[in-house]
Formats: C-alpha cells, sequence, structure tokens
C-alpha cells in the first residue's frame, strides 16, 4: 500500500514537472514574423486606410461620430477634419488624451503609427 502511494506521488510530480516545463512563452513576432515595416512608401488607400478600418473605425464612424468626440475616422473627409495632432498623441498614448484604440486596450504597432504620422507629416495625401 506505501508502495503504491509513493508510486503515485512520484508519478504526479513527473507528470507536473513535465507539464511546467515543457510549457514556454514565446513572442508572437518569433512565431509570426512581421512584414518589413515600409515607412518610406505608403498611400492612404494602400496603407493608412487599412489601419484606421482595423483599429479606429468600430467607434469612429459616420453613425456613432457624435459619440466619440465628433470624431469619423471612417472616411478620408472625416479623417481631414479631425485635429490630427490630437490623432497623433492618441496613437502615441500621449498625456493629454485618451489612448486609442481605447477598446482593445492594446497600442497600435510602432510601424503603424509610423506610418500614419508620416502620411499625416506630408499632408495627408488622399493616393
Amino acid at each position: 500500500m506505501r508502495r503504491k502511494k509513493h508510486f503515485l506521488i512520484i508519478f504526479m510530480l513527473t507528470i507536473i514537472t513535465g507539464y511546467f516545463s515543457a510549457c514556454t512563452y514565446r513572442k508572437s513576432d518569433e512565431i509570426f514574423p512581421q512584414q518589413p515595416c515600409d515607412t518610406t512608401h505608403f498611400t492612404y488607400t494602400t496603407n493608412v486606410k487599412p489601419i484606421f478600418e482595423g483599429n479606429c473605425t468600430s467607434c469612429h464612424n459616420t453613425s456613432s461620430a457624435t459619440f466619440n468626440g465628433g470624431v469619423d475616422l471612417s472616411t478620408y473627409p472625416g479623417i481631414i477634419a479631425a485635429d490630427t495632432a490630437r490623432i497623433r498623441k492618441a496613437i502615441n498614448w500621449l498625456p493629454g488624451v485618451t489612448p486609442m484604440p481605447y477598446l482593445s486596450r492594446t497600442k497600435i504597432s510602432s510601424c503603424e503609427i509610423t506610418i500614419i504620422t508620416k502620411w499625416m507629416q506630408a499632408g495627408a495625401p488622399e493616393n
């Protein structure tokens, strides 16, 4: 009886040790490598619009702009009408504005921030 108890304890410890040693934390970037960030060639339609659509327009769109600070980021005219300095502060999570995207509680990538910033600095062309 005592032998079975010892065997059971050793067996359980082996299982638990094996379970925890097999679990490793991997960064998603290592598993799913990101494409290189090209911040020299970008257009509104190809690069900027998808960032806004994927992160902003579920809240900041034509039907809910009155609720969300009057900001509509679902259309080019809406983006141009918005305060670009405020948008840049929000996506960089700087003090004085609500960090965006707000609902996901996850900052957009530095590549996406750079693309939006450089696009705005270039005069926000509709291309």
